[in-house]
């Protein structure tokens, strides 16, 4: 086998020319040459002794178990993700530029085939979809992807399952078929470049098979101004999505079909893409989600949930304690009409972590007082810890407003903000957070 590093090769050459050239030389020498006959054997000799060496270099590498090299290849491919901050593995392009046994181990190597990036061609996706040999399955939808025709076909098909996936797999143990779509873990619909038919595609292929094994889910679509939203059936899908915990939902893809209610019962994090308020308000309103922990809301404008929302909120998310508010929108649009947290404080009474990417007076000092300026009665009682990107109180009126609430009985036990001076006037109340140019409202996975 010829090396693969470029040294190796021009040496491995060079000494393959050089046997060629010594071995004519001598079968052009005379028989009274024998001094030189002599000479070129031990040369010859020599000569293959290098070239035996070069080659067994790599003999360690054969000699490691595959189940090794495995791991090696994942590693590999784990460290290629964090590196370039590519979500699709590096399968492709890493098994092309090793030997065809590295080769040979990664295509028998099951877990480096269940990511599946597109856009993709059909081929490539069979490919994923049989390397893969029935283990749970990763689809990510981005930029400049066109059409899923191709992996909703492949997806209904039948897929063999591994009860106990083993390393190496010459043949399938115990296995029976079922469709492809049975073994999505996660599915994310996301980019600029992804075109408006593409969610409706794909919802519609989920809706046709059993997505009970499905965690997590992030559905948005970002469409053009004059384009219209595709009639997708988004609560049609989540009602089989019996074991979601992770939902990323951009509500413009779910306005049209919210009648019935949804049932997530294992459901931790819920983030929200919002546009118009009613959205929101009646989407939650049709949530019934028992463990829910943690709802971010992402939006350009102010927003507050409606009466209905706030009646039925209560009981039907009754474990959130983590609310995030990610505000895009301008200072002056925001300060102007701010977000009145007074409506989420009525529908999440228990929440105990708050994170507010902007907060303008007078809701900040509100939150920050603990008490109802209109009803005088505890406003988020139970929160301990308050994170905020941007504030714009002064350090007296906020000190003020926290030695109320710890006066009211309800201290706040961190508070995390950017941009404080004078800030050891707080003491030990208060953590400065480093400088980040994007709030980051969802904890890194």
């Amino acid at each position: 086998m010829t090396p693969l590093d470029s040294h190796q090769v021009s040496q491995y050459s060079i000494l393959t020319q050089k046997l060629e050239s010594q071995a004519s030389e001598r079968a052009g020498l005379s028989w009274y040459q024998i001094p030189r006959h002599i000479e070129l054997e031990e040369e010859r000799a020599e000569t293959q002794r290098e070239l035996n060496s070069l080659i067994n270099l790599q003999s360690p590498v054969y000699s490691l178990p595959e189940e090794l090299l495995s791991d090696i290849l994942r590693i590999g491919q784990k460290i290629h993700v964090v590196e370039d901050d590519a979500l699709g593995p590096a399968v492709e392009l890493s098994a092309s530029q090793v030997t065809r046994h590295w080769r040979d181990v990664a295509t028998r190597t099951p877990r480096l085939w269940t990511k599946i990036h597109l856009p993709k061609g059909s081929i490539q996706i069979e490919q994923y979809l049989q390397r893969s040999q029935g283990l749970a399955l990763d689809v990510i939808i981005s930029d400049r992807t066109t059409s899923v025709r191709s992996l909703c076909i492949l997806l209904n098909q039948s897929s063999p399952t591994l009860h106990q996936p083993l390393y190496p797999s010459s043949r399938l143990s115990n296995s029976h078929s079922i469709s492809h779509i049975s073994r999505l873990r996660s599915l994310s619909v996301d980019g600029y470049g992804v075109a408006g038919t593409v969610l409706q595609e794909i919802i519609r292929c989920v809706n046709s098979g059993d997505t009970s094994c499905l965690t997590w889910l992030k559905l948005s679509a970002h469409f053009p101004p004059s384009s219209n939203r595709p009639p997708v059936t988004v609560s049609t899908a989540l009602k089989g999505m019996s074991s979601l915990v992770h939902l990323e939902l951009d509500l413009r893809t779910a306005s049209r079909d919210q009648e019935l209610s949804t049932v997530l019962p294992v459901l931790l994090t819920l983030h929200l893409d919002v546009v118009f308020s009613r959205d929101m308000s009646k989407f939650l309103a049709l949530l019934d989600a028992p463990v829910l922990d943690c709802l971010a809301i992402s939006a350009s404008w102010p927003t507050a949930l409606d009466e209905s929302c706030i009646k039925l909120c209560p009981s039907r998310l009754p474990s959130l304690r983590h609310l995030i508010f990610q505000e895009n929108g301008s200072f002056t649009s925001l300060s102007l009409y701010s977000t009145s947290y007074t409506s989420y404080a009525a529908a999440f009474p228990n929440v105990t972590h708050l994170e507010l990417a902007m907060a303008v007076q007078p809701f900040i000092q509100t939150i920050l007082e603990g008490v109802s300026p209109v009803t005088h009665k505890p406003f988020w009682p139970a929160l301990q810890i308050l994170a905020v990107q941007r504030n714009f109180l002064e350090v007296p009126v906020m000190i003020s407003a926290l030695s109320r609430r710890r006066d009211n009985g309800h201290p706040i036990q961190q508070l995390l903000t950017n941009h404080v001076q004078d800030i050891e006037a707080f003491g030990e109340v208060v953590e400065l957070l480093p400088y980040i140019d994007t709030w980051q409202y969802m904890p890194p996975e």
